[in-house]
């Protein structure tokens, strides 16, 4: 809508509606209108985001495949919940 591939006029579903003969208006389907955007494939995460932000460099494994991420996450959250609890009090309550 604010990037100006929906009109706000047209009624759009996940598949598209179907015209009177039973055919997919492909226009009306929001799957094929994502699949049309440019930037989708290619736009970073926000963990991507900041991470460069900060000089990280992030690997990423693949969407829903923790097998393939190994023991190395798993290290990872588990010296992030020590750091936090470790940590003072009131500079957990303090966002500053």
């Amino acid at each position: 809508f604010e990037r100006g591939f929906i009109d706000p006029a047209v009624k759009y579903t996940i598949d598209g509606i179907k015209d009177e003969h039973g055919q997919i208006i492909k226009e009306t389907s929001l799957k094929y209108l994502m699949q049309q955007l440019p930037d989708f494939e290619n736009e970073k995460t926000l963990l991507h985001y900041h991470g460069e932000k900060l000089g990280c460099i992030i690997y990423n494994s693949p969407k829903c495949t923790p097998e393939v991420a190994g023991e190395g996450i798993e290290y990872d959250w588990g010296v992030s919940k020590i750091w936090y609890r470790i940590q003072d009090t009131e500079l957990k309550r303090n966002k500053t």
